[in-house]
């Protein structure tokens, strides 16, 4: 390592003080700190946080771009983290660096752990008995853990192992790393470490983009750059300096003779100045391409079109459900490329965003937020250079990436002499309206009573309205029966909804079918009006199911409310989502509703749930609301009755949210959920379960009390192999 580091410009032979570490994917973060640790004059340590966070991205569901962290995690969440790491920052220091456990550092760990994880004092200094720990801690609920951040215990702890090591006079440095790649909320303790006694000194690398609203307020209490320092990684890529670096640090990776790159034999060639200008602050990229002997303008053109790919779909798992889909994205390349197109040389595209001014009860600027970070962090754009990043801060100008803003077909060597930035001018209208252009007609669900003659009329107004009003030409009406013909038509229902710009049911009186449908388009957080045929129906509704707003139909100026309403929401989807994604959790287990006859085969479950150290979270009554809903729709095990009875409509509901995500948690790290309905006599009947319902026997199984039990083992031991298996690498 130390033959092959280089120092980038602007970082610290060693840091005197603690920092946050701003740089982008590739720039060099972890061989920086890795080398950081071995040059420390003293006692250093190096911690993974996705490794040491992964626990908390299974048991959750949410991942390093969690945009909506439910409420009742807020706390939770940095709780679990603190406890996960304090026992790590226990073991590496105690059993690996050598320092003593004293009864204040016994103490400062106590208060990082859950006083209902219990263990003996002599526990801790059993490095077997450590990891026994971390694995009670890693499998235990998330809310076990829900308030033990607020007053910063781990802090105090670094502060204990610090005055330790200063009594050896061998000062502290800690250095996390990736923790851009960790749930964001988990990384709120670790930024307050940043701001510490001075008995330590720690390092937090970040990569630029979406934090979360925690880290924000984090900040905002603690400003970088005055309660700690505020470093970035390639802040002037087009500086000499940097393109100093990035020949020494090639040259240095290409030390044996015989394998130079073709570019790296001539400093001063204008391809490897064009390489460096696409890589920007992107070692990595640079690297990777000198490696595979590019020597020709026709092999940059040809390596521009293939990364140019890899990076588009990167930004599009990013971006889409926030402000664009893949092919508004597309869009706007395209109209950059007409403007780069006209330019005899590469050079660097500023994109200036000017946002619409907020109205009315809703920010819609959060979505164009939202885009810029969601690009930044995908690598798509990059801070104007010279320009500092920290969490929160309010993006107007962004510099997109070359590989996007520049057509490959495009392509001219890069000229340092003729390389003043090209500004793209483009605020929130200008975007919407670039994107208006020609697409492909869109649908608008509606999930309604088929059987019924009112809401029939229903759809077939709404059709005729839709079709005569020029701003909906590109829209069209889809529902369940347009795919009655397809053999797998439950399927293609479904997919249909998923590509749907909006839905819209028709609730009146809780059909099991459009209830199912309903859920389904809840469980994808997709925008959607719920409508009933007269107005004093909304009164009957139940609590759960009136909580979002209701519209209704019967009346004549009632549709033209409702064409308001979806225009509305078609403009801002956020108008018509749900206040909070339903987003899964794969520890937990619910039980809806409890009759005479599930007594016994319940008491069984809840044994069988004790044996393996899990909780069940029950809700007996039909009386059911808003918060069962909540956590039902969350669980990655749900066992519910079905009795043919009103509050069936609730569980199919419920069902249909868990099958719009099928599966709990991210990547790699992924549970398959399972619905087991409990019926009298274990039979699928047609006027209990709804006909969607029945076939989605992926999801869902169809038990009797006498089976429940058998069929639930299986799941049990699945999640009990899924909770325990190592991390997955990167």
């Amino acid at each position: 390592m130390r033959q092959v580091f280089r120092r980038p410009p602007g970082l610290p032979d060693r840091f005197s003080r603690s920092t946050l570490l701003v740089g982008a994917r590739g720039s060099g973060k972890t061989l920086f700190l890795r080398h950081q640790k071995l040059a420390h004059r003293g006692t250093s340590a190096y911690f993974n946080l996705t490794a040491e966070f992964a626990s908390i991205t299974k048991q959750t569901g949410l991942g390093a771009v969690a945009y909506d962290i439910p409420p009742q995690l807020s706390s939770a969440i940095p709780g679990k983290a603190t406890s996960l790491l304090a026992l790590s920052l226990y073991a590496k220091f105690i059993f690996r660096k050598g320092l003593t456990s004293t009864e204040q550092l016994r103490g400062a760990l106590a208060s990082c752990l859950p006083r209902s994880i219990s263990f003996r004092e002599s526990d801790l200094m059993d490095l077997k008995e450590i990891e026994r720990i971390r694995t009670t801690l890693s499998i235990a609920s998330i809310e076990t853990f829900e308030g033990i951040a607020f007053d910063s215990p781990l802090t105090r702890l670094l502060g204990e192992f610090g005055k330790s090591c200063q009594d050896r006079e061998s000062p502290l440095l800690v250095l996390f790393d990736k923790s851009d790649q960790a749930v964001p909320d988990a990384t709120v303790p670790v930024l307050d470490t940043l701001n510490q006694p001075p008995s330590y000194t720690a390092v937090l690398a970040i990569r630029p983009g979406y934090t979360s609203r925690a880290m924000t307020e984090a900040c905002a209490l603690a400003p970088p750059g005055d309660h700690f320092d505020l470093l970035h990684l390639g802040a002037t890529p087009s500086g000499d300096e940097w393109r100093n670096f990035q020949l020494e640090a090639a040259q240095a990776h290409f030390r044996d003779q015989s394998v130079v790159p073709h570019l790296l034999r001539a400093e001063d060639s204008p391809l490897l100045d064009t390489l460096f200008f696409i890589s920007r602050d992107c070692i990595r990229f640079a690297l990777k391409h000198l490696a595979r002997d590019l020597a020709t303008p026709a092999a940059i053109q040809n390596c521009l079109k293939e990364e140019r790919g890899f990076l588009e779909s990167a930004t599009m798992s990013a971006l889409p459900k926030y402000f664009m889909r893949s092919e508004d994205f597309r869009a706007l390349l395209t109209s950059l490329h007409k403007q780069t197109s006209l330019h005899p040389s590469l050079r660097p595209v500023h994109m200036q965003v000017t946002k619409a001014k907020a109205g009315g009860l809703f920010d819609e600027n959060e979505s164009v937020d939202r885009f810029l970070e969601a690009g930044l962090r995908s690598g798509a754009f990059s801070m104007i250079e010279g320009t500092p990043w920290s969490p929160g801060v309010q993006l107007r100008q962004v510099e997109v990436s070359p590989l996007l803003a520049w057509h490959h077909k495009n392509f001219v060597p890069f000229n340092k002499d003729d390389s003043n930035p090209l500004v793209a001018e483009r605020d929130e209208t200008q975007l919407k309206k670039s994107f208006a252009g020609a697409k492909l007609a869109e649908s608008i669900f509606i999930a309604y009573r088929m059987e019924f003659e009112t809401s029939k009329a229903f759809r077939t107004r709404l059709t005729d309205t839709l079709t005569h009003n020029l701003g909906f030409k590109n829209f069209h009406l889809t529902d369940g029966n347009t795919n009655l013909g397809n053999k797998d038509w439950p399927t293609s229902v479904r997919e249909t909804i998923k590509h749907a710009r909006m839905v819209i049911g028709d609730i009146t009186g809780e059909r099991i079918e459009v209830m199912f449908e309903m859920g389904f388009a809840r469980g994808l957080h997709a925008p959607s009006i719920s409508v009933v045929e007269r107005r004093e129906m909304r009164s009957t509704l139940p609590e759960w199911l009136s909580r979002e707003q209701v519209g209704c139909f019967g009346a004549e100026n009632d549709m033209v409310h409702l064409l308001q309403s979806i225009t509305q929401v078609l403009r801002n989807p956020s108008l018509g989502r749900p206040r909070a994604a339903l987003t899964p959790e794969p520890q937990s287990v619910v039980w809806l509703r409890m009759k005479d006859w599930t007594l016994q085969c319940r008491s069984q479950f809840e044994r069988e749930l004790t044996s393996r150290g899990r909780t069940l979270l029950p809700f007996d009554t039909d009386d059911l609301d808003t918060n069962a809903l909540d956590e039902a729709a969350r669980s990655s095990l749900l066992v519910a009755v079905l009795d043919g009875t009103a509050a069936d409509v609730f569980v199919h509901y419920v069902c249909g949210a868990i099958v719009a995500k099928p599966r709990a948690g991210q990547g790699d790290l992924r549970l398959t959920r399972q619905v087991l309905l409990l019926t009298q006599d274990g039979k699928a009947k047609s006027d209990i379960i709804a006909k969607s319902l029945r076939h989605c026997s992926s999801t869902v199984q169809v038990v009797s009390p006498e089976q429940l039990v058998v069929k639930a083992k299986p799941l049990l031991n699945r999640y009990d192999a899924w909770i325990n298996s190592p991390p997955t690498k990167e």
